[in-house]
């Protein structure tokens, strides 16, 4: 992650020469995970914090994939501070939110796995089960014509967690 770290502050910095918010925005998010990843969270909320400022201040639209690429990380970052809850109203307002626009993207998915998470951690198996189908639907037709793709994958997994929690091992098998 460290090298992720670096590469991360590097394209931030090359977003904010050339002003490219979106650039910018994008490399500080993707900082901010990667430091969520060691366990460092204030550092990746305050990262985090950074990269909200610089979209406000950026001119990047509204209800673009950089804003609701925002939400998921903050709810990552909540999510492993252990407030489950401030993670998974952040992430159904960002659903709430991408749903209206009706747009077919890997975020959707992304969304969805993230809550499918939470959902596992409260004991919500029936929920978190649900979340993790529609994440596998909408990563296959965020993919498009490719076999595979992260997000398909992180569906997949979290499809798969579920249906280990549940008991269904050889599905869980088959789901990986």
């Amino acid at each position: 992650y460290a090298e992720a770290i670096e590469a991360f502050s590097r394209s931030a910095a090359v977003g904010r020469r050339e002003r490219n918010a979106a650039v910018e925005v994008s490399a500080l998010a993707g900082q901010a995970q990667s430091l969520e990843a060691l366990d460092r969270l204030d550092e990746a909320q305050r990262v985090l914090n950074e990269a909200r400022a610089r979209l406000a201040a950026g001119g990047v639209p509204a209800n673009s994939p950089a804003e609701h690429n925002l939400a998921i990380v903050q709810a990552v970052i909540s999510k492993s501070a252990g407030r489950l809850n401030d993670a998974e109203t952040e992430l159904k307002r960002a659903q709430e939110r991408l749903d209206a626009l009706g747009l077919k993207i890997g975020t959707n998915a992304s969304l969805r796995v993230v809550r499918s998470e939470i959902a596992v951690e409260q004991g919500r198996l029936q929920d978190a089960q649900g979340l993790a189908l529609d994440a596998v639907e909408r990563a296959r037709a965020a993919r498009g014509d490719l076999p595979s793709s992260l997000v398909s994958g992180q569906a997949l997994l979290a499809l798969a967690t579920v249906q280990w929690k549940l008991g269904r091992i050889a599905e869980a098998h088959q789901s990986c």
